[in-house]
């Protein structure tokens, strides 16, 4: 039981730390610099971040809840500048960061059939927003008025 539960606690706080580092962690800083060429994208944006944010939160709650301990977040020198970049270039960084994190979740959920069903519900949870959210980027970066 002990090594499951690690490797559930690994597992988590591997996709904590990512959300951590990502892409969306540091769009939050973004949002005034939103062009109003792109100004229908702050508010899904804004959501998204709010989303991740609270994602991040749920993640080490349940982190703690098994017993493991939380990490600080590496820092990440190349993602200070994020914000300053166009929303029309930063598109299709958002959707590829979106997929990986995608990614990530089901391999999450293949990984952890065995845990318990708190864990899996929590992943599955966060896996249908991030589908969600991944349909809203690709539909802004697929738009004609979108491209730069």
């Amino acid at each position: 039981m002990t090594a499951n539960l690690n490797k559930v606690i690994d597992t988590l706080s591997g996709l904590l730390r990512a959300e951590q580092i990502g892409v969306f962690h540091f769009m939050a800083e973004a949002d005034t610099y939103i062009s109003s060429r792109f100004a229908e994208m702050r508010r899904p944006l804004r959501q998204m971040v709010e989303a991740a944010g609270r994602r991040e939160g749920e993640l080490a709650a349940a982190i703690l809840d098994l017993g493991g301990t939380l990490r600080p977040p590496p820092l990440s020198p190349e993602m200070q500048y994020m914000a300053y970049l166009s929303v029309g270039y930063l598109l299709p960084k958002l959707v590829l960061a979106r997929q990986q994190t995608i990614h990530r979740y089901e391999q999450a959920l293949e990984q952890l059939r065995d845990a318990p069903p708190e864990v899996v519900d929590l992943l599955r949870k966060h896996l249908a927003e991030l589908r969600e959210e991944l349909a809203v980027l690709q539909k802004a970066a697929n738009a004609p008025a979108q491209r730069p």
